[in-house]
């Protein structure tokens, strides 16, 4: 399997590049900057450029990520992963006046270095190493999880922990 990330607009020769893939990432940066509204716009557009390829990929920042099986031209996208991991910080008020607890939950973006890649990584252990076990659904899923884990922390320390709990 050959995969490609097709990340910084402008640059020359990816598209080139993506051509001779079996499996291309993309990047909202670059279908942006290649005049794309949507990760659905890019893909289906691509698909029709990459004739080697067998499973096109958008990811679209906190949208989530999509997908494009081919030749069937499945589509399918996920939402991006809100963690309640370790660096949430809770509020909790108490509103005498009506009698009730209100929980506030703020998870935040601490970096959003290495989540592309991070992404990319966990679609890349899904397809190498649990397919056909795994739908394109569950292998988004996982990829979006752990993309999403990653953007809440530092760095990448602990998210192989993230493999084991999938088992």
């Amino acid at each position: 399997m050959i995969s490609v990330e097709v990340e910084k607009p402008g640059r020359e020769g990816l598209q080139s590049l993506a051509i001779l893939a079996d499996v291309v990432f993309y990047s909202k940066s670059w279908a942006q900057g290649n005049g794309y509204k949507s990760a659905e716009e890019c893909l289906r557009a691509q698909a029709t450029l990459t004739s080697n390829a067998s499973l096109l990929l958008c990811t679209w920042g906190e949208s989530g990520a999509s997908a494009l099986e081919l030749p069937s031209r499945r589509y399918v996208e996920r939402p991006a992963y809100k963690t309640m991991g370790a660096k949430v910080v809770e509020y909790v008020f108490l509103l005498r006046n009506l009698h009730r607890l209100v929980v506030v939950r703020y998870s935040f973006v601490n970096s959003t270095v290495g989540a592309g890649d991070t992404f990319i990584a966990g679609m890349l252990f899904g397809l190498t190493c649990h397919t056909p076990n795994w739908t394109l659904d569950r292998q988004l899923e996982f990829a979006n999880e752990l993309a999403g884990r990653k953007v809440v922390q530092e760095g990448l320390r602990g998210l192989g922990n993230l493999v084991q709990y999938f088992f």
